[in-house]
């Protein structure tokens, strides 16, 4: 629980309302952070997978793969298929394209794995160096045994009250006066920080004090803390190792092949299926950061919910939650101050009312919610299809019947056989042959994503955005 509230000198409980029933965490309690967690992972997946196919494209590499082998091997099966029979062209052509372009695709899978590896790693990373970094950012101390004897025996107190195996490492936020706290730390080492105006808090409103300490034991007690920060450093990754490269190549897509000389590209460089990727990704961002504060959010009004059934039935929590301001003080979010209420519902705290609601009635949030089936199974599409789209590529069906044909083509040229010349000779006069190949019977791919014709004219080079 962060941020400041008035400090209450009156400590009649009297007036505080008794919070309903608690229910079990560990079931009901986490299921809305669980759907959010997989739609953020699922997000993050969807997005690098999209952004990380486009940067493989945009290398030097890829685009003289293209010239010195695709390219070359594509005219080749262009001639191939010419000379058969228009079915019996496009099963040919399409499996000696799908053999053309399985280079690409298989240097395409390696770099996408690669840097999935790298993401994840990155993400460990992140994770493993936050207690560290928060200590470092907030100069934290541990909290002196000798000064305040007192405080830690009130502190280990409440922790055995929590149910914890072990208590939390104390820690002191000299140069924070607001009245809040922050658990944070590794498994194994759980950390809590306290500032120092809730330090002064314990001596006028002692059952303030408590409040907010029980609320951050909650977080341990619902080991969501881990999550938490691992959320926050799958954001991180994502930004740095997938989002940065994608929108930097964008806005230059022949940056790579410039390097290491800068200049801005013309208009006639961005393409529209760039543009659509770049939309795309755009549309995945939000998803991910959304997915990322709502993660946040809903582990404040859980953490709520259960200290406020510790802090039962004449607990402060609901006060002290009342009385912090809102919209807060110091708002991250940009833009006019008059929007600034409706951004500050998606950011990262949750609003007093809402907290308020939820420990009240803390059923509402067994309830799975509309928009996070919705995000679950946008974000889970997506996934699928991209998984299908790899595994699509990568597949190379032998081409038995296809090959064949071409032997048979070769031993007698001029000739049609087999089934294909008794379907031309059932075919109706001004019937139009249908298959997979265009007018000239040549065979269709795909490549990059993108329709492919395996013709000597116009083609999709995926060296190029």
């Amino acid at each position: 629980m962060t941020g400041t509230s008035p400090v209450k000198t009156d400590d009649d409980p009297s007036t505080v309302a008794e919070p309903a029933p608690l229910p079990q965490p560990g079931t009901s309690l986490r299921t809305r952070t669980d759907i959010r967690f997989a739609i953020l992972v699922a997000a993050v997946l969807a997005s690098s997978v999209v952004a990380f196919s486009a940067i493989y494209q945009a290398l030097p590499s890829v685009e003289r793969l293209f010239q010195l082998e695709i390219q070359p091997c594509l005219q080749r099966a262009v001639a191939v298929a010419a000379t058969l029979p228009v079915e019996d062209g496009v099963s040919l052509g399409t499996n000696l394209s799908q053999r053309c372009t399985a280079p690409f695709f298989r240097g395409q899978a390696m770099w996408v794995g690669s840097w999935l590896v790298v993401e994840v790693g990155l993400a460990g990373l992140l994770y493993a160096l936050h207690s560290w970094w928060l200590v470092q950012r907030r100069r934290l101390t541990p909290l002196s045994a000798a000064d305040n004897a007192d405080v830690l025996a009130e502190l280990d107190d409440l922790s055995r009250q929590a149910g914890l195996a072990r208590a939390p490492e104390w820690l002191l936020a000299p140069y924070a006066a607001t009245h809040g706290g922050q658990a944070f730390g590794l498994p194994g080492r759980r950390r809590v920080c306290l500032d120092v105006g809730l330090l002064v808090r314990y001596d006028v409103d002692r059952a303030g004090f408590r409040a907010v300490v029980r609320h951050e034991l909650a977080h341990l007690h619902n080991r969501d803390v881990g999550r938490t920060y691992l959320t926050i450093a799958i954001w991180w990754s994502f930004v740095v190792t997938a989002l940065s490269p994608f929108v930097v190549l964008s806005l230059n897509p022949n940056l790579l092949r410039r390097l290491p000389s800068w200049s801005w590209p013309s208009a006639t460089e961005y393409s529209a299926a760039l543009i659509y990727r770049f939309a795309a990704l755009v549309a995945l961002t939000i998803v991910v950061y959304l997915a990322r504060n709502a993660i946040l959010r809903t582990r404040e009004v859980h953490a709520d919910v259960v200290a406020a059934g510790w802090d039962a039935p004449h607990g402060a929590l609901p006060q002290v939650v009342g009385a912090l301001p809102w919209p807060p003080a110091t708002p991250r979010w940009p833009g006019p101050r008059r929007w600034r209420p409706a951004w500050i519902r998606l950011g990262t705290h949750p609003a007093p009312a809402e907290r308020l609601q939820a420990m009240a009635d803390p059923g509402r949030l067994s309830r799975y919610g509309g928009w996070e089936m919705a995000g679950l199974g946008l974000v889970t599409g997506l996934v699928l299809n991209n998984v299908g789209l790899f595994a699509g590529n990568l597949q190379r069906v032998p081409g038995a019947r296809s090959g064949a044909l071409g032997a048979a083509r070769r031993d007698a040229p001029g000739r049609t056989t087999g089934r294909s010349g008794e379907r031309r000779a059932r075919r109706p006069p001004g019937r139009r042959a249908t298959g997979h190949g265009d007018a000239a019977g040549r065979p269709r791919g795909r490549l990059c994503g993108q329709r492919t014709v395996v013709t000597s004219g116009r083609r999709h080079r995926p060296g190029r955005a």
